[in-house]
């Protein structure tokens, strides 16, 4: 572990790289900085305000700044290009996402979701990528392949109701061809839509009658499938989906309280705080930070509701029981300490695979 020396009061960084290069913001003179461990290096100046963050950094070098409902694009060859002054980007724009190459999506009129629409800029002005779609449209993401994942509410995504659909573009020279949908929700409120480099979606949405749904595929958008979501959650928030494909988020249950949770399109869903072992009991609070490939995720938490938390959770060895690191006779001990019906809660280790009751040895 090394500790890189900044000025914490007014530098974050947010975003790493594959090589471990961080980048962020550092408020107090308005530059974009990246961090590694010689310390925090100034890399372009603008004129940020206090909302400026750093949402999405590629291994090619491309930087974006989001600002409100501004924005900026960063690379060394060109330097900082700032939205608001981009043909086409004069309106409040929300970006979603850039793949590799550059190419940057996201909702233009974003303060508006009765009537916003998708955005695309590669460089040159920001354009509507499917001016055939009609009603409000979104472009949340694109891939390493130029497969862009786009939105549509025929009504509006505000107030919500009505059919909601997700299309997967393919572009055709400079146009994209939306096709049929892959998905239609025939009624929802509060949709979101997340996708990774390789092309897994994540969505979720409420039906209005505090039945929250989640929605995955595999690769490239295929195989749409509604995952299993537990007893007693009233509403849905999608935070992000990792390069691994794991989406993130919270629920709200019946009691108001916000439960944090992970999902795949293989394994479904599975509540953080449950498998959480020799922790406290965690309440949880805020935007997830990051998920890695191997399911290590940043949180935010808070104790008895008092004090705000960061940790660091990692996914627990098959088979530790006490969550030490090691499987050995302590952990087998444990499960037949605890032999028989438990609750499915983070002071249960021995129930390894969830089901509310210790009753096999086999993952040991």
């Amino acid at each position: 572990v090394y500790v890189t020396p900044v000025i914490w009061d007014y530098a974050e960084a947010h975003r790493l790289t594959s090589s471990g290069l961080a980048y962020g913001i550092d408020g107090s003179v308005g530059t974009i900085i990246q961090v590694d461990l010689m310390g925090m290096t100034a890399i372009a100046a603008g004129n940020f305000n206090g909302q400026a963050d750093v949402t999405h950094v590629t291994d090619t070098g491309h930087i974006i700044v989001s600002d409100g409902y501004d924005g900026y694009h960063w690379h060394e060859s060109t330097g900082l290009t700032r939205f608001f002054d981009v043909p086409g980007g004069n309106l409040p724009t929300g970006i979603e996402d850039i793949n590799s190459a550059g190419v940057v999506v996201g909702i233009s009129n974003i303060a508006n979701p009765a009537s916003s629409r998708a955005t695309l800029w590669q460089g040159a002005e920001f354009i509507d990528p499917a001016p055939m779609l009609s009603g409000a449209t979104r472009a949340v993401g694109i891939d390493e392949f130029n497969h862009l994942v786009l939105a549509r509410a025929a009504g509006g995504f505000w107030p919500g109701g009505g059919p909601h659909e997700i299309h997967l573009a393919s572009a055709d020279g400079d146009t994209w061809d939306p096709g049929e949908p892959i998905y239609t929700v025939s009624s929802a409120y509060n949709f979101e839509i997340k996708s990774n480099d390789a092309g897994v979606i994540a969505a979720s949405w409420d039906t209005g009658a505090d039945n929250p749904r989640i929605l995955m595929t595999s690769e490239s958008g295929l195989d749409p499938v509604e995952l299993s979501v537990p007893p007693g959650m009233i509403a849905v928030i999608l935070d992000g989906i990792s390069d691994g494909g794991i989406a993130y988020g919270r629920f709200l249950d019946t009691d108001y309280v916000t439960i944090g949770y992970v999902a795949t399109a293989n394994d479904g869903i599975r509540i953080i705080g449950d498998r959480l072992i020799g922790s406290p009991p965690l309440q949880f609070y805020g935007v997830a930070r990051d998920i890695n490939a191997s399911g290590t995720m940043i949180i935010s938490w808070a104790h008895n509701y008092n004090y705000g938390h960061w940790a660091l959770a990692e996914p627990a060895m098959p088979g530790d029981v006490n969550g030490d690191g090691t499987v050995n006779v302590t952990d087998l001990l444990a499960v037949v300490a605890a032999w028989g019906p438990h609750p499915v809660d983070a002071a249960c280790g021995p129930d390894l695979d969830i089901n509310g009751v210790v009753l096999s040895l086999i993952h040991i």
